[in-house]
């Protein structure tokens, strides 16, 4: 297996960057970091309206959440291979 052949697959697995698609710019990243800000602020905006409205579901499933936490303590796990 040659260079390019090697370079060429792992471009089709999506390890290394395609060389025709150029360079990543330090702002797109940036501008795409401020998307996912925006996204993550409308979900905390949805679930305090959910909190603020009593959402029968949602309490349902914090409730089965807490239940979980008390009857599973961190660290109690799989403790089998442990001498």
């Amino acid at each position: 297996m040659t260079v390019q052949e090697f370079y060429d697959k792992r471009v089709k697995e999506g390890i290394f960057p395609e060389p025709s698609k150029g360079s990543i710019n330090l702002q797109d990243l940036a501008s795409q970091g401020s998307s996912r800000q925006i996204e993550e602020d409308k979900e905390k905006e949805e679930n305090e309206i959910l909190e603020e409205q009593d959402d029968s579901e949602l309490l349902a499933r914090r409730r089965a959440m807490d239940e979980y936490k008390d009857d599973h303590k961190r660290g109690w796990g799989n403790r089998y291979n442990r001498s």
